[in-house]
């Protein structure tokens, strides 16, 4: 017995003293990148695999076109070699869900040595591995409820001249974004949270969310798209998500306005003490969209948390000229001032004449000749929608079961 746990005492020693570790959980981006990475080497090739699809695309006939990479199997330990020294790997997995469906997953790896440096050099080359991948690309998070899940396709980056806005708007925002991602040390000079807040307000359709992500193209940004109606998120969760959004992110709240439903689980004053409580993040910029201004508290769009206001409203006749432009480069600018003036002002939104402009895109003189038609039938459609509008709430007051505007009590 005592020859037993004298070997094993023995044993103990030499583990700690010679076997360098280290563990990756699925919490961390890292994760991401180590399992990207091991699917690339050409000495890690195992028999018990897991396969993770990526950027699938079903099509019309049913066919799929999908990419996919294969990463080890869970519950078994895995060996490949890195720069000459065997690595042991394992994947464990905890099968028990958390409050939001996640599953808890770890990578434990060790090697015969003395130095941590070989494990310093893997997760730096693993990253290395992904940035080139990603580098065209814009990354996506979402969360799940209290924590950011990357998007396993990062989106191609947006060209920020595809976004058409009223007059030199889009460089001024991009100029304004870019001189608050420079001035940090001036925001801790003057002892001022080093946040900025940006509000996209108006019709649906006008390239509010398009813009941002132009921006995070333009600007090498990723965006960590909130959803505050998920159903595991809570205050407290809401302030650890914004505690731990990635270095330079933006923040995209969509429809900022129907952010609160029934469903939510996260209240106003929550949402205002997480973008600029004592607890809050600094350093990223945050975006908020919303269709209907008029439906926002003042508390919420006030100055330091929505630092800048615009309006990005219907087409002008500038605008459409130079969207025309875009798609039709070739043609002479005679026939892209003719297309310009006929959209009338405040009439038509940039999804409505991007529609028209794809149906028509081998046809410019098409495009031009059947705008007016194309517009009569935008606004018949409206006048219908709106008629139906009218009618749907007029019968609910008949009824007495028209809503009552909730009361936000700060």
């Amino acid at each position: 017995m005592a020859g037993r746990a004298a070997a094993t005492a023995a044993q103990t020693l030499l583990r700690r003293r010679f076997l360098v570790s280290m563990e990756v959980t699925n919490l961390d981006a890292s994760y991401d990148w180590m399992m990207r990475w091991l699917s690339s080497q050409p000495s890690f090739k195992v028999q018990q695999m897991s396969v993770m699809t990526r950027n699938t695309r079903i099509y019309s006939n049913d066919s799929t076109a999908t990419q996919f990479y294969f990463g080890p199997c869970t519950g078994v330990t895995h060996y490949f070699f890195y720069k000459g020294r065997p690595i042991t790997l394992f994947r464990r997995r905890n099968e028990r869900q958390d409050g939001s469906g996640n599953i808890f997953e770890v990578l434990q790896m060790s090697t015969i040595g003395l130095s941590t440096s070989i494990f310093e050099s893997i997760i730096k080359e693993a990253h290395q591995h992904v940035e080139s991948i990603d580098n065209n690309n814009t990354i996506i998070y979402t969360n799940g409820g209290g924590r950011w899940m990357r998007q396993q396709e990062p989106r191609a980056r947006r060209p920020f001249e595809s976004v058409v806005y009223p007059g030199n708007l889009a460089d001024e925002l991009r100029a304004d974004a870019r001189r608050f991602l420079d001035s940090g040390d001036y925001y801790r000079k003057l002892g001022v949270p080093y946040r900025r807040g940006y509000l996209l307000h108006g019709p649906p359709g006008c390239g509010k969310t398009s813009y941002v992500m132009a921006l995070a193209g333009q600007l090498n940004l990723s965006i960590s798209l909130l959803s505050l109606s998920n159903r595991g998120l809570t205050d407290e969760t809401l302030m650890q998500l914004l505690n731990t959004t990635e270095a330079r992110s933006i923040v995209l709240i969509e429809d900022i306005d129907r952010a609160f439903g029934n469903e939510s689980g996260v209240t106003m004053s929550g949402l205002l003490n997480a973008l600029d409580g004592v607890g809050a993040q600094e350093g990223n910029i945050v975006f908020m969209t919303t269709n209907h201004v008029e439906k926002l508290d003042a508390a919420l769009i006030r100055p330091g948390r929505a630092d800048v206001k615009i309006e990005v409203g219907l087409l002008d006749a500038d605008q459409a000229r130079r969207m025309f432009a875009k798609f039709y480069p070739d043609t002479p600018p005679s026939l892209q001032e003719d297309f310009g003036k006929l959209i009338p002002p405040n009439a038509v939104s940039v999804a409505q004449i991007q529609s028209h402009l794809f149906y028509y895109r081998d046809n410019p003189q098409g495009a031009v000749d059947r705008l007016s038609e194309f517009l009569k039938s935008c606004q018949q459609f409206e006048n219908e929608m709106e008629r139906k509008r009218k009618e749907s709430v007029q019968k609910m007051k008949q009824m007495g079961n028209l809503p009552r505007t909730p009361i936000l009590d700060f």
